[in-house]
């Protein structure tokens, strides 16, 4: 479980506002936000792990490379081989180390989004490694499963910190990476309760309402703000 110490509190929050996550679309310029949901599913066909070099830790990409055998026969040998996407390394890789890459969907009760679990933090949540689960899901044919560890984490209710960069903004990419990420009920609370002091302080200054957040409840359904301005613009377009 993630720590509340000072320290880790301080650095969970440094340089981030909170959001809820139907108005994470309206931001105009990077910027780190908190927020808080339920793990609503696991996109399991965008796979879970990607291979990296183990000098650079930059990813490595698979080849199929042909030999021919050294004594003149027809019989070529076809092997994997792993290739550094590091220039400044480019070597080949016998063994490439595997990384976490999930993708995840999340939601509060004002709308859904989808994040990037990254190593660092998917271990976290886990309490295993990459390689160790792509170990203990290896079938007889030698091909990985998708982890029901992995799968396990729908349901569970996290506080994430996320980074909207130049990409989110200029092509409208609705997919954040999360930079941190904690189950602690108390930071969870404290999140729910400065987005709620936020949304006093918008209603008091005039601003547009957020929706009020309760307890989370994962069987309810989603509701959209920018989806139901999009829709309203395009049945507009068409009268």
């Amino acid at each position: 479980m993630f720590s509340t110490s000072n320290d880790v509190c301080s650095e969970f929050f440094n340089n981030a506002s909170f959001s809820s996550i139907d108005v994470l679309w309206e931001t105009t310029k990077p910027k780190a936000f908190i927020i808080f949901g339920i793990i609503k599913n696991i996109v399991t066909g965008f796979g879970w792990y990607y291979m990296t070099c183990p000098t650079c830790l930059h990813e490595a990409t698979m080849e199929i490379e042909e030999y021919l055998p050294l004594d003149g026969s027809c019989d070529s040998n076809k092997f994997e081989v792993y290739h550094c996407s590091n220039y400044e390394c480019f070597e080949h890789i016998i063994k490439p180390l595997p990384k976490f890459k999930i993708k995840i969907e999340v939601e509060d009760d004002t709308d859904s989004t989808h994040l990037i679990l990254l190593h660092d933090q998917a271990v976290q949540v886990l309490n295993k490694s990459a390689a160790e689960l792509l170990k203990d899901n290896e079938s007889i044919d030698g091909y990985s499963t998708f982890p029901k560890e992995i799968k396990s984490l729908v349901g569970k209710l996290f506080a994430y910190k996320i980074q909207v960069t130049h990409e989110n903004i200029e092509k409208f990419d609705e997919v954040y990476d999360t930079t941190a990420i904690s189950s602690d009920y108390s930071l969870i609370f404290h999140v729910k309760k400065s987005l709620l002091t936020k949304q006093e302080e918008n209603i008091a200054k005039g601003k547009r309402n957020l929706y009020e957040l309760y307890d989370v409840d994962p069987a309810f359904p989603s509701c959209s703000t920018k989806r139901k301005v999009d829709e309203e613009k395009t049945g507009k377009d068409f009268h």
